[in-house]
């Protein structure tokens, strides 16, 4: 996709220890750029992307670098893996992005969300995917709180 103007780029390094970091910066981004809207779509596609290179192994030393890039009309969320990284467009991200690109090396995964004109029938489809992703990060804290 070519993007005609940017208006600003944010890059962001995440390792596992700092997932926090990475929550914070996207909440601060959507505060510059009055996306209030999409801060859950954008946490719930970083946790995605993290969960596929660097949470679920904990012997993993990588980190990703994250890509916040505001173009006419829309974001782009773009993950940069270091060697040995590899995305996959999983349901999740395909539900919740307009559009997404994985290089042909694996190493990297760019999501397209198009600000204006959202589909109602879309719009709803990623509110009640953001309410599922909510409810069960509160489960799964409720087992951790209660040992398990």
């Amino acid at each position: 996709m070519v993007m005609e103007e940017n208006y600003e780029l944010i890059s962001i390094h995440v390792n596992k220890n700092e997932t926090n970091r990475l929550i914070a910066s996207i909440e601060e981004i959507c505060d510059r750029f009055n996306l209030y809207n999409y801060f859950g779509i954008f946490s719930i596609s970083a946790d995605e992307i993290l969960k596929q290179n660097i949470l679920e192994d904990s012997e993993n030393d990588a980190s990703i670098r994250f890509v916040f890039e505001q173009f006419v009309g829309g974001i782009l969320f773009r993950a940069e893996g270091s060697e040995g990284n590899s995305f996959e467009i999983t349901q999740i991200l395909d539900l919740l992005s307009d559009e997404i690109v994985v290089s042909d090396d694996g190493e990297s995964i760019e999501l397209y969300f198009f600000i204006n004109g959202i589909d109602e029938i879309e719009l709803k489809m990623r509110k009640s995917i953001i309410s599922k992703f909510i409810e069960e990060k509160q489960l799964d804290s409720k087992k951790i709180s209660h040992g398990g």
